[in-house]
Order: structure tokens, then C-alpha cells, then sequence
């Protein structure tokens, strides 16, 4: 996918999260983050958002923003509003900027792409938790959106500065979305654990833990949404859990 459909795709998940959470109190559980309620879920993804704008707008790769910087998050009669606006100010800034403008990132590309694609997924996945505490079905993934994303967590998750960074003597890890032919792709992806860090490549091959089914199962196993509906885990299942753990929480 490129900047403009991550975007696009963003400006939907927006909308959508914006529209679930406006229907859920402020107060009303999370239940797929236990410890949030939805003001808390509007306060986290709008500082995702701020944090991306704020590394874009300033176009340079040594001048990382600090979570300080960020803007305190007002009272509670204007946290959607201020939630909506912030978002379509971080998509506005994304739409006016280069694809290949070089601006600090914690993972490859060091390009304003990444940050287009870091909060479609980021902001899908959130959509999913404020339907939830709307008590809404949620909207299912397409699986072009849930093979990038799937991608996404696997490649730069991991390197986020405020997480653990998964690492290892050489374990593996296996991750097949088997609806991937469907779209003429491979839809594997192998990570190895090292002392550095995980290590990516798309292929498939036997892993010391594995996981099987449809793309958007992944998406949502591996941010530790919906765990093992329609998924086939096989192997060491504790180094899963904890790669998933080390690697989105």
C-alpha cells in the first residue's frame, strides 16, 4: 500500500472510531483493553496521531518528538472533538507531504510513509476496540489492509521505543495468512529472535511456533484482539506468547 491509501484508509478508520466512541460513554469498559476506558482509548490513539504529526512536520531525522512535547489532553466535554480534530490534522499533514520526505521514525523506512501506514494500523486497530465498547459488531478488515497490517506489526512494532524489544538465542516464529494467494501474494513471514532483536523475511518455513489462518486473524492475534478464533498455533506456545506481548503491548 502506498501513502495515499494509507490515508484514505485512515481517514475511515477515523471516522469510524470517532463515530463507535461517540456512541460508548467515556466511562463504558474497554473490554480488549481491560485496564481502559474509552477516554482512555480517544487520549492514547490521539497521541499516537500527535506524535506522528509532530514527526512529520518537522522533517528532520534527528529531531525526534518527545512524548513530552505532546499536548495535554483536555477535559472530558471536548475529548472527541479534540480527538476528531487532531486526526484530520495529522491526515492533512500526511496528504501535504512527500512520500520520501526523510523525518525520524523507530524502524525503516526513515520516510513520512511510515508514519502514514504506522497510524492506519494503529487507529484500525482501536476503531475495532471502540465498536467493541460501543457494543457494535465490529467492521471486519479487508485483507489488503490486514496483510499490510500483519507486515506492519511484524516489521516495526517490535522497535517501538516505548516497548520491550523481543529478542532471543535464535528462536523462530512463523506466521502464514493463508488467503494471501487470493491477492497473488506469498502471505508468510518467518521472525527470528537474536540478541539484537527480531529479524523478518517473508517466506515460509518451520518456525518453533506457528501460526496459521486468514489475514485478518493474524492482524488481530498478533495485537492480542481475538486470539484464536479460526487459527491453527502450533509449537512452542509460551515463545508466542511472549513475542506477542514483547512485540504490541
Amino acid at each position: 500500500m502506498e501513502l495515499e491509501q494509507h490515508v484514505a484508509s485512515f481517514r475511515r478508520e477515523l471516522a469510524a472510531l470517532t463515530a463507535a466512541a461517540g456512541a460508548a460513554a467515556l466511562d463504558a469498559p474497554v473490554p480488549t483493553c481491560p485496564e481502559w476506558e474509552v477516554a482512555d482509548l480517544l487520549t492514547h490513539a490521539a497521541q499516537v496521531h500527535n506524535w506522528a504529526r509532530m514527526n512529520v512536520e518537522r522533517g528532520d531525522p534527528a529531531a525526534r518528538a518527545r512524548f513530552r512535547e505532546l499536548p495535554a489532553a483536555p477535559e472530558q466535554d471536548r475529548l472527541l472533538e479534540w480527538f476528531s480534530s487532531g486526526g484530520a490534522r495529522l491526515a492533512a499533514t500526511l496528504e501535504s507531504a512527500p512520500a520520501d520526505r526523510a523525518v525520524w521514525t523507530f524502524a525503516p523506512p526513515r520516510e513520512a510513509r511510515f508514519w502514514a501506514r504506522r497510524v492506519h494500523h494503529e487507529t484500525a486497530i482501536h476503531r475495532l476496540d471502540a465498536e467493541l465498547a460501543a457494543g457494535r459488531e465490529p467492521t471486519p478488515f479487508g485483507i489488503d489492509a490486514a496483510l499490510d497490517g500483519v507486515d506492519e506489526v511484524l516489521v516495526n512494532m517490535a522497535h517501538r521505543p516505548s516497548g520491550a524489544i523481543p529478542r532471543g538465542a535464535g528462536e523462530t516464529l512463523h506466521f502464514h495468512a493463508t488467503d494471501a494467494p487470493a491477492r497473488g501474494e506469498d502471505g508468510g513471514w518467518v521472525v527470528q529472535l537474536t540478541s539484537d532483536g527480531p529479524s523478518v523475511t517473508r517466506e515460509h518455513a518451520k518456525g518453533d511456533a506457528a501460526v496459521r489462518g486468514a489475514a485478518s486473524g493474524l492482524f488481530l492475534f498478533l495485537w492480542g484482539r481475538d486470539p484464536r478464533v479460526g487459527l491453527e498455533v502450533f509449537g512452542d506456545q509460551e515463545l508466542l506468547a511472549r513475542f506477542r506481548a514483547e512485540a504490541t503491548v
